[in-house]
């Protein structure tokens, strides 16, 4: 018992750096998102022709101008897409990381009991602790990673049509990661490394 609690610390050290590079990650996706909205807010003033006052005279300069903010945002959108790949990637990590730490716990073709699920040795975490705390990391990351992807998909459509206040609001749901409860991650971590408080 007290090995199979020590193999689950080890695959919550893995996890923990993942959960380090989804930090590095989200703040990338910020700053690809605020990368576009920019140009989004752009689009419609450079679709006036009063924006390029004496610059009118010179033939296709709107034209040009719109087309290389295009391709900027085009570019973005790119990038973002390939951010959010990297989230799907530490969640299927997640998901992979519970369905090995259930394979852990049943250790060959005999079902453990529930009672040596609860057990628990001096400080280290039962089994049961470790295993809702890699399903608990796991929904909650894709719960977010499926929030992400509705986010951008829906800048993708204010592109068309651009409005400041839904652009704002986007961001904030972007920026604030309601899925993620910090305290609680962290909880899980304290109970899985308590020994080592």
């Amino acid at each position: 018992m007290e090995a199979t609690a020590k193999k689950f610390q080890t695959k919550f050290r893995k996890v923990r750096e993942e959960l380090n590079e989804w930090e590095t990650l989200q703040s990338r996706l910020i700053s690809q998102f605020n990368n576009a909205s920019h140009i989004i807010d752009r689009l419609q003033i450079l679709q006036s022709s009063k924006s390029y006052g004496d610059l009118n005279c010179i033939s296709g300069v709107r034209e040009a101008v719109l087309a290389k903010q295009l391709q900027s945002l085009n570019n973005i959108f790119v990038s973002m897409k390939r951010t959010l790949e990297d989230f799907h990637s530490i969640v299927l990590s997640l998901e992979k990381t519970h369905r090995d730490g259930r394979q852990l716990v049943k250790g060959g073709s005999s079902q453990p009991k529930v009672k040596q699920l609860q057990q628990r040795v001096g400080v280290k975490p039962t089994l049961t602790d470790c295993l809702d705390g890699l399903l608990f990391l796991h929904e909650i990351h894709q719960s977010e990673y499926l929030l992400k992807s509705s986010v951008i998909s829906e800048l993708s459509g204010l592109a068309l049509k651009p409005s400041s206040s839904d652009l704002g609001a986007i961001q904030q749901l972007l920026v604030d990661q309601p899925n993620l409860p910090s305290e609680e991650v962290q909880f899980v971590f304290d109970i899985i490394f308590a020994e080592e408080l």
